[in-house]
């Protein structure tokens, strides 16, 4: 058996692309989840047939940032004036390194708006991708 070597990531040097627009230095954490499998049950009347359904919800993005409502462009405005539109996106999780870029169509959705006193104010906001991301060449 072959003992497969690891290159474990450390996320700290990535690139996250939403439309055109780069927003990493906003960004302090990019997760991508699969949906979860579920089995719903149906039972009619006892000694009925009944019936099992898997359903299971669509991948998601959970992005975690921090709040910049002075810059026209920022990802804070950007999400709050754009929420409910479907966009491209692109994740690279190490740049320059030759690492895969994984790319998907999001929602966007408003994200928090505020915080805790003499504190940055960061948010997260949960974004749903239209389809798994898709792992494309490297960089």
């Amino acid at each position: 058996m072959t003992t497969i070597a690891v290159e474990p990531l450390v996320l700290k040097d990535y690139a996250l692309k939403i439309d055109a627009d780069n927003y990493e230095k906003a960004v302090s954490g990019v997760l991508f989840t699969p949906p979860s499998e579920s089995t719903v049950t149906w039972q009619g009347p006892i000694g009925e047939d009944h019936s099992d359904a898997a359903g299971s919800g669509g991948w998601t993005a959970r992005i975690d940032y921090v709040q910049d409502w002075e810059t026209p462009d920022s990802l804070s405005r950007y999400l709050h004036e754009n929420a409910g539109e479907e966009v491209a996106a692109q994740f690279v999780p190490k740049k320059g390194t030759g690492m895969p870029v994984f790319n998907v169509d999001i929602v966007l959705a408003a994200g928090p708006i505020g915080g805790t006193t003499r504190q940055y104010a960061t948010a997260s906001v949960t974004l749903a991708c239209k389809q798994k991301p898709v792992l494309g060449a490297t960089v």
